[in-house]
This record gives C-alpha cells, sequence and structure tokens, in this order.
C-alpha cells in the first residue's frame, strides 16, 4: 500500500514518523536526567515515571509503525497517540498531561476564578496522585488537536488510494 502513495503523502508520512520518534526520545531523556538526578531515599518515585516511560515508548512505537509497510495500522495507532495528548487535567491533588513532541498548552485555571493561560514545550509528563496542590485546571494541546485533524487527512488519502486500487469509486 505504501508504495502507491504519491511522493508528497510519504514525505508527510515520514515526516509524522520522525516526529513521534523524536518526542518520545525526547521525553525518555528528560525522564533518565530526573532519574539520575534522584537521590537514593527517592528511589521509589521512579515507579511513578513507569506510565511516562511507557507513554514514550508508545510514541517512538507509532513512529516506527509508521516507517514500515503498515501504514494504515501506523495511521490508526498514530491517532489514539495523539488522542491521549490532547487533554490535560488537574484536580485537588490528582493531575495528569502528555505530550510527546510540540505541545502548545491552552489552560483554564477554575481554582480561584477563571485565570488562562497558554504554555509551549517540548514532551511534557504531569502525573500527580494526592498531591497538596488544590488547582483545579483543565488544558488543551493545541498542537496534538492539529495532528489528529492531520492524521485524518492522511488516513482519508490512504482510503482513497485504496479505493482506486481496487477500481471503487
Amino acid at each position: 500500500m505504501y508504495n502507491n502513495l504519491p511522493s508528497q503523502t510519504k514525505k508527510e508520512i515520514k515526516w509524522l514518523a520522525y516526529y513521534q520518534i523524536a518526542g518520545g526520545i525526547i521525553g525518555l531523556l528528560t525522564v533518565l536526567v530526573f532519574l539520575f538526578n534522584l537521590s537514593e531515599s527517592n528511589w521509589l518515585l521512579a515507579f511513578i515515571f513507569i506510565p511516562a516511560v511507557l507513554l514514550y515508548l508508545f510514541s517512538i512505537g507509532c513512529g516506527r509503525r509508521l516507517l514500515g509497510e503498515n501504514v494504515e495500522s501506523g495511521l490508526r495507532i498514530s491517532m489514539i497517540n495523539q488522542l491521549i495528548q490532547v487533554f490535560g487535567l488537574s484536580a485537588i491533588g490528582y493531575a495528569f498531561a502528555f505530550a510527546s513532541g510540540v505541545s502548545m498548552w491552552v489552560e483554564l485555571d477554575l481554582t480561584d476564578d477563571f485565570n488562562f493561560s497558554v504554555e509551549m514545550g517540548l514532551s511534557k509528563f504531569d502525573f500527580k496522585v494526592a498531591s497538596e496542590e488544590q488547582v483545579i485546571s483543565v488544558s488543551i494541546n493545541i498542537v496534538a488537536l492539529v495532528l489528529i485533524h492531520y492524521i485524518g487527512k492522511l488516513k482519508q488519502e490512504l482510503a482513497y488510494r485504496s479505493r482506486l486500487k481496487f477500481g471503487e469509486f
């Protein structure tokens, strides 16, 4: 299927693949730097980063799948990868936000008032369980939303090429 695609579509798929691989590597390196800076007494804290490592490895796996022959499967799991990255939530001591690659978070903080902010960054992982922070906020990653739209267009292109290949119109 991959060989039947126009060269521009192949380039776009490779770009997405390399983007996801790079985002996962940057995230893994960030986690490793943090872990190497932990004191011996805080090594139990390292277990909290298992989900981060798994999510960054998933991002790398998505990119690798796109570089293989099963592009349709790669796009499907890439869509899942980006959906995980769309929302960040924080409420009364619990929080989750994940981004593998570039992110632009638009946040609405509802703790005391309606405070609006924008944050940009690379490969973010925020995970809190029963922390003392009493923040209530909702964040949306605009980059992930754009990539979801982009992946959707690539999936449509693949479906169109598949119908052409089999003579369906």
